[in-house]
């Protein structure tokens, strides 16, 4: 199975980066190489992220702890993650984010069956309870350059892409 890279830039997210960073270890696929990067935050988000790497490393779980020397933002921080990444697949996760366990494997299969290098999910927001959504984003069932082109459709904790290199 192909590595996938998973990118998460954080800042200041000590409160939610282990229930995002679960997230990702509990996909049902692997490998996965988790690379975040720090967006220069005032918390304990790094060390956070470092210690958790050293907790949950394995052959088929890699962790890569980048960190940024002032505050760029979110964009060039995902920037930064995807020149390190070494998967097939890249995906990107907000640290106040999570994924359902089957997230990584059916956005894989869906691009194999569809021979697709771009993918994108429905996606549900909550407050407290992943459980209670208190509203839902559902997919277009054929997304056009026209809807691209006035409104940007794809979330980015949804967004999946393939390398092609």
């Amino acid at each position: 199975m192909e590595l996938v890279s998973v990118i998460m830039p954080t800042y200041n997210s000590a409160l939610t980066l282990k229930e995002a960073l679960d997230s990702i270890i509990h996909q049902s696929y692997r490998p996965i190489e988790i690379i975040t990067i720090d967006d220069a935050s005032n918390d304990d988000s790094l060390a956070f992220a470092k210690k958790y790497a050293q907790q949950h490393s394995t052959q088929d779980l890699q962790f890569v702890a980048l960190s940024n020397d002032e505050n760029a933002g979110a964009g060039i921080s995902r920037n930064k993650g995807v020149e390190k990444a070494s998967g097939t697949y890249i995906a990107f996760l907000d640290a106040d984010d999570i994924w359902k366990p089957e997230k990584l494997m059916t956005q894989i299969d869906a691009m194999k069956s569809q021979n697709a290098t771009v993918c994108y999910g429905a996606y549900e927001i909550f407050k407290t309870n992943p459980d209670q959504p208190i509203s839902v984003h559902k997919v277009f069932e054929k997304l056009t350059y026209d809807k691209l082109h006035k409104t940007n459709y794809l979330a980015i904790l949804q967004a999946f892409i393939t390398l092609l290199y």
